[in-house]
C-alpha cells in the first residue's frame, strides 16, 4: 500500500513540480518586493547599479553603430580607391602618363580608407572591452553586497526566531495570568 502511494506520488511529482515553475515568476516577483520593502538602501543601491548597466548597453550600442556606419565608409572608400588607381593605370598609355595622378589618389584614399578601418576596430573593440570591465566590476559588487546582507540574515534569523519564539511564549503566559486574573475576579474566594 505504502509502495503505491509512494509511485502515484512519483507519478504526479512533474506536474507538481511544473506547477510550482508557472508560479515561480510571481513568487520571485512578490520576495522581490518583500526584500525591497524590508532593505530599501540595497533595492536603491542596486537598482542605481541596473541603470548604470542598462546606460552602458545604449552606449556599447551607439558605438557600435556608429563603428559599423564608419566601416561601411572606410569600404567604400576602398572600393572608390582600388577603381580610382586601376583607372589611372588603365588610361596611362593614352593620356602620357598624366593618369599616373590618379593612381596616385587612389593609393594616398586607400591607406587613408586602411587607417580609418583599423582605427574603428581599435576604437569599438576598446570600448567593448572597457564597458566589459564596468559592467563586471558592478555585478560584481552588486552580488558581493547581497552577499553580505545574506550572511547578515543568515546571522541574525537565529537570535530573530528566538526571540519571536520568547515573545510568544510570553503571550501564552500572558494569556493564562490573564485567564487566572479573570478567575479571580469573577470567583474572589
Amino acid at each position: 500500500d505504502e509502495e503505491d502511494e509512494l509511485r502515484e506520488a512519483l507519478r504526479k511529482l512533474p506536474e507538481s513540480m511544473a506547477m510550482e515553475d508557472k508560479d515561480r515568476p510571481q513568487k520571485d516577483l512578490k520576495d522581490m518586493k518583500i526584500f525591497g520593502g524590508r532593505f530599501p538602501q540595497v533595492k536603491s543601491e542596486v537598482e542605481g547599479r541596473i541603470r548604470r548597466l542598462r546606460a552602458l548597453a545604449e552606449e556599447v550600442s551607439k558605438v557600435h553603430k556608429d563603428c559599423t556606419i564608419s566601416s561601411i565608409v572606410a569600404n567604400s572608400t576602398a572600393v572608390a580607391s582600388g577603381l580610382m588607381t586601376l583607372s589611372g593605370l588603365a588610361l596611362a598609355p593614352f593620356t602620357a602618363g598624366l593618369s599616373l595622378g590618379l593612381s596616385l589618389g587612389g593609393i594616398g584614399l586607400g591607406a587613408a580608407a586602411s587607417v580609418t578601418s583599423a582605427a574603428t576596430s581599435i576604437v569599438e573593440e576598446t570600448n567593448i572591452l572597457s564597458v566589459r570591465d564596468e559592467a563586471s566590476n558592478l555585478v560584481s559588487v552588486s552580488l558581493e553586497t547581497l552577499n553580505d546582507y545574506l550572511v547578515a540574515a543568515a546571522k541574525t534569523a537565529p537570535t530573530v526566531v528566538l526571540a519571536s519564539d520568547e515573545f510568544l511564549q510570553s503571550l501564552t503566559k500572558l494569556g493564562k495570568h490573564i485567564c487566572a486574573f479573570r478567575q479571580a475576579r469573577a470567583n474572589p474566594q
